[in-house]
């Protein structure tokens, strides 16, 4: 059981932010509970002793009485495996929310799509590693199951998706490249990207970055579309700003 609290968010916003949460725990088929606080006293009268598995939705808002900040230093050296999301008004404060190892800090206004990718992402260090894995239909009916944050990448060769991972390739004949890279985001949030025609990367597989290429960590160079570098590279700083990570990795401009 997940216990999602929301906690100082501004009114004019919160019934939407509610709604939002219902429906991505409806969606996701997650057990969770949600649970809505004015402030972080009404927060530590319930949860004074224990609070394993939660997600904080916490609001920073200067009109109002507390200091979101100083909340969720609070939150967290009581219950350090919390995960925050933050909604402001504004990005102040945005650095020492990620300090707190915060999963995003979204700013009013936010679309829906943005709020529940912040969700996946919190949600996802509680979920089983089997909710991780995928199944591949490999020849001759084999079915191998594998943790997705070990593909390096997929790419299309003919009617077959081969994807490559640290112990080698695989083969797999039913999905769509398109098909792989919609449950990859569903799975890992963020964390693949569509260089280019073909081919899927996993970010935490890089190990630099060009004008032209991406080097990942096997040795081997994947071509980038052209102009996309900028595009890209934003892409990657942005990940590894919510908690990524480049393995030895730098940039090339």
């Amino acid at each position: 059981m997940i216990d999602i609290l929301l906690c100082g968010i501004r009114t004019d916003i919160l019934e939407q932010i509610q709604k939002d949460v219902q429906e991505f725990v409806f969606s996701t088929s997650l057990d969770a509970r949600i649970h809505i606080f004015e402030n972080s006293k009404e927060l530590f009268d319930k949860f004074s002793s224990t609070l394993e598995k939660a997600i904080v939705v916490l609001g920073i808002f200067p009109n109002l009485s507390e200091d979101g900040i100083l909340v969720a230093q609070k939150i967290h050296a009581q219950f350090s495996s919390v995960r925050f999301v933050f909604v402001s008004d504004s990005g102040e404060g945005a650095l020492d929310a990620f300090s707190l190892e915060a999963v995003h800090f979204l700013v009013t206004p936010f679309s829906k799509s943005q709020f529940v990718e912040a969700m996946t992402r919190a949600v996802l260090p509680f979920r089983s590693v089997e909710h991780r894995k995928i199944a591949l239909h490999c020849d001759g009916g084999t079915v191998s199951l594998l943790d997705a944050s070990q593909i390096i990448y997929i790419e299309s060769v003919g009617y077959s998706r081969v994807v490559h991972t640290e112990e080698g390739e695989i083969a797999e004949k039913r999905r769509t490249l398109g098909v792989f890279f919609e449950e990859l985001c569903a799975i890992y949030p963020g964390q693949f990207i569509l260089p280019y025609r073909g081919y899927i990367v996993n970010l935490q597989k890089i190990q630099k970055i060009t004008q032209k290429n991406l080097i990942l960590e096997n040795g081997e160079t994947i071509l980038i579309k052209r102009g996309d570098f900028r595009k890209l590279r934003e892409t990657l700083l942005n990940w590894i700003a919510i908690g990524g990570n480049m393995r030895g990795g730098y940039f090339s401009t």
